[in-house]
């Protein structure tokens, strides 16, 4: 069913809200109530297009991962060039919208969506490695992934005292480093 301007809106401030509590309080100390006082909208609002608070961090969660920016073909990974230009769009979108992915991995990361942004970059990028064998492949991107998102928080907790160019570099380098290996 196609969401008319309103309900747009409305979800939005809902959204905003959880955000904006996020910061100051981890999930389980946030009620509906305090959603519905900071968005100005009513309980049966809330309760109209969401079953609870869970489902609507899902749903931003979901919207952030579908807006980053990935578009990887293997047969066009030259690890000098369009690699690095697909990590350095990757990283300016995570610096560009710093305050969701410093809530999203930082304040609220033990709900999961540092799992949901591994899985996702997984899907993406797990043919762009040049090892043969798909499990020393897919093991090689898990490890690749999961410093790089320890990286990544840090970066952001840093408030960025590299740009995201400089940071893609690092990660790549690092990255080809750690997956060069014999098969």
């Amino acid at each position: 069913m196609q969401e008319n301007r309103r309900v747009r809106m409305t979800k939005r401030c809902m959204k905003d809200a959880l955000l904006e509590l996020l910061e100051n309080a981890p999930l389980n100390k946030i009620s509906v109530t305090d959603v519905c006082i900071a968005a100005d909208v009513n309980r049966s609002t809330f309760y109209s297009y969401y079953n609870d608070i869970d489902e609507l961090l899902t749903e931003i969660e979901t919207e952030v991962l579908e807006q980053i920016p990935v578009n990887v073909n293997p047969e066009d990974i030259d690890y000098e060039g369009n690699f690095l230009d697909k990590l350095e769009i990757f990283f300016n979108y995570i610096q560009s919208n710093e305050k969701i992915f410093r809530i999203l991995m930082i304040k609220s990361g033990e709900h999961g969506f540092n799992t949901k942004v591994t899985s996702f970059i997984l899907e993406h990028y797990k043919n762009a490695t040049l090892i043969d064998n798909e499990l020393l492949s897919r093991y090689g991107c898990i490890y690749c992934i999961s410093g790089v998102i320890g990286m990544v928080k840090e970066w952001i907790q840093d408030r960025f005292p590299i740009n995201y160019k400089q940071f893609a570099k690092l990660v790549l380098q690092m990255s080809i480093q750690a997956i060069e290996i014999e098969n």
